[in-house]
């Protein structure tokens, strides 16, 4: 790996969070350089949440009749703990 956190755009558009994921990359990197057969686990995992993320926004851009609908029931659903556990939080 060449680059970490912000450095490598895995900043998420969708929450705008940046910091969470600079940590987990930096201490992948951190990991992988000390023990090359790492399996960076918790890396690959907040690229799933990442990914998961950037979906669900992509979808909502993707619908312009329901900009204001789509947003705001992930913003209620986000409340729920379940939800949350989904996206990373």
């Amino acid at each position: 790996m060449k680059q970490a956190g912000d450095a490598a755009g895995l900043a998420s558009r969708a929450s705008g969070q940046g910091v969470p994921f600079a940590l987990v990359s930096g201490r992948g990197i951190g990991r992988k350089i000390l023990d090359p057969a790492c399996d960076m686990a918790e890396f690959r995992r907040m690229l799933a949440v990442k990914r998961r993320q950037e979906g669900y926004r992509s979808f909502f851009e993707s619908v312009p009749g329901l900009h204001g609908t789509l947003p705001e029931a992930y913003f209620t659903m986000m409340k729920r703990t379940w939800m949350q556990a989904y996206f990373g939080y």
